[in-house]
Parts: structure tokens; sequence; C-alpha cells
């Protein structure tokens, strides 16, 4: 499901990404040699004239198309940009792509161009129109986060492109948009029965484990490099305990003596499950019943006094508290399988011509 629906997300966020996306020329301009390049297609072309297969891109730069659609040109420099944003949108996301998975985003990445270049042309033969005024509307939206022209200029230059360029993107998208919005207008909403069967045949994903809430004291270690001033930091934290044990107020302490930054709420740390805590930490906390002290915990952050307030028992969420999100889920699977068979058929009638 995870991939259909990236079809749906990545045809209107590339172009985003790449700020330049859709520069498309016609591939047969410059006819002076021809060059065999590789052909995928599922059917032959609807031109008797020209079959898919041995289908020749004819330009003086054959490098310069990573592919055709029905003889139209995706430019290999947009490809490589895409690649490019997309490489760097993971990164900033903490989950930078691998080597060894850059083959496959670089086929789905031109999978998603091909796909967004036909339903482009499918738009077109439809006779849609792109909304003159949400698209003066969005440029206006882009143009406003650069505080001088110079800076709007040197940001179109460094996505190679230009701002009638960007306008026809603009308007590409919308038509795109328009079809898909037409492609899935038909798809059934997710009805009650298949939000519960969903919920009962996997009811593992609505499991909540067992979680406690506990707040803690803290006396830092951080600096410290002798044993001496270790032992020191020790010996606060066991005298804290001792007052505590003779009744003390935990969060009175907290707010007092903890070096952490819950101190001020009394040390309260929330409600947390197992694997959210250093390993001695957890272990304390789980061991505990509600309103008992720990003994000194000793993590890398320092020596810790715990005290549970609360414990909760594993459990199964109930369906009235997760049904919108199965029903979100189960409407975006059903509109990514219609939209990747609505794309398949016109694969199947295209002419596509890869230069990889």
């Amino acid at each position: 499901m995870q991939q259909r629906v990236l079809i749906i997300v990545a045809l209107l966020v590339i172009p985003a990404l790449s700020f330049a996306g859709g520069n498309k020329e016609d591939g047969s301009a410059d006819q002076t040699e021809s060059t065999p390049i590789t052909v995928e297609t599922d059917e032959p072309s609807q031109s008797d004239s020209q079959p898919a297969s041995g289908t020749v891109l004819d330009t003086t730069d054959p490098e310069k198309y990573v592919a055709l659609v029905n003889g139209v040109g995706i430019l290999r420099s947009e490809y490589e940009l895409t690649v490019r944003r997309t490489q760097e949108a993971y990164l900033y996301q903490g989950t930078p792509i691998s080597e060894s998975d850059m083959p496959i985003l670089r086929e789905e990445l031109l999978n998603q161009l091909v796909a967004a270049e036909l339903l482009s042309q499918e738009g077109l033969s439809q006779g849609f129109q792109a909304d003159a005024l949400a698209g003066e509307l969005q440029y206006q939206q882009m143009r406003a986060q650069f505080a001088t022209d110079e800076a709007w200029q040197q940001a179109l230059v460094a996505n190679d492109t230009d701002e009638g360029e960007l306008r026809l993107q603009i308007d590409r998208t919308d038509i795109i948009q328009q079809v898909i919005t037409a492609a899935l207008a038909e798809v059934e909403p997710v009805s009650p029965a298949e939000t519960q069967a969903f919920y009962d045949e996997n009811s593992s994903y609505f499991q909540t484990g067992e979680q406690v809430a506990a707040r803690h004291i803290l006396i830092s270690t951080e600096g410290l490099t002798t044993e001496e001033e270790k032992a020191e930091a020790l010996g606060r934290t066991e005298a804290i305990r001792a007052e505590l044990l003779a009744g003390a107020a935990f969060a009175a302490m907290a707010q007092e003596k903890s070096e952490d930054p819950s101190g001020p709420t009394g040390g309260n740390l929330g409600t947390f499950g197992r694997g959210q805590m250093v390993a001695p930490f957890e272990e304390a906390a789980f061991s505990l019943e509600p309103g008992a002290i720990s003994e000194v915990v000793e993590t890398q952050f320092g020596y810790h006094i715990v005290q549970v307030t609360e414990k909760i028992d594993a459990d199964v969420v109930p369906l009235e508290d997760v049904a919108i999100d199965i029903e979100q889920y189960l409407a975006q699977e059903k509109q990514g399988l219609a939209l990747e068979a609505y794309v398949a058929d016109l694969r199947a009638v295209a002419s596509i011509v890869v230069n990889p």
C-alpha cells in the first residue's frame, strides 16, 4: 500500500521539490541522427508508423532526455534534479538513502515522472484547463518567501528554471491534480464494515504495551572526571533518598534538588512504555509499585531516584478511538490502487522510450 499511495503524493510533491519539474521538450526536434535506445512499454504504440519497439530518439544530443512519453521528452536534467531533491528531503528527515537503495529510488522516480507526463497529456486531451487565479496565487505565495528580487532570481537559477517555466509547471500540476481527482471520483468510500474488518484482522496494531507514569530526581555527573567528584554526587543523591524515605514530598524535593530539566515540574516524566528510557532507568521504573521510592539508579546522565505514580496494564485501543485513522488508511489504499490501475491503462497504450 505504501508504494501505491506514494504515487499520489509524489506526483503532487515532485514539482514542488524540484521547482523546475515538468520542463518538457518534443523529442523529435533536431532530426539529424538516429540513436536507438531502450524501450519500456507494455503494448504497441498507437501509431502504426512508429511502433514502440525499436523507437529511436532523433536528436543531436541523445543524452538530453531520460525518456520519451508519446514523443514528449523528459529532460535528464529534470530527472537528476528530482533525484537530488528527493535525497535531500530524506536526509532532512534524518533517513538518508543508502547507496544500495539508490537504483530502486531512481527507477521509482523515473516511473513517477513518466506517470506524471502521462497524466498531464491525458488532462490536455480531455480538455482540462489550469485555474489561472489559483495558479497566480500559488506563484505569489512562492515568490513571497523571498525578501528581494535578487534572492528570488537566485532561487530560480539554483533550480534551473525561470518565472515562465515555473508558471507552466504550476499549471501542469493543476491539470494533473484535476485528472487524478476525476480518476478517483468513482472510488467507493470506506464502509463501517470495512473499518471493522480491518480492526478485527489487525488487532496487534492496536495493542498498547505496559506503561508507567513516573517522576525522578537527578543528580548529574556530567562533567565530573574524578572518583571523588562522583562519590560526592552519589552521597548527595543518597541523602535526598533518605529524606524521601523519611516522608519528604517527592515533587517538592525534585523542584529543590533535581538537576534535570523536569525538576521545576516536580520531576514529572509523564507516561512511557518499554524501550523509551535507558535500560537501568527503565528496569527500575517497571519494577516499582506506585508510590514506592527506588534505590539510587546510575545511568550515563548521573544518579536518579525514581518514583512511579501509576502503572498501566497492556490493553487494546477501542475501535472508536482509531476508526478515523483506519478509514483514512483504507481510503488512501483504495485511491492508490485506483490510481495505479489508471496509470497502468495509460501506459498500456503509450509509447514510452527510456534512455537510462
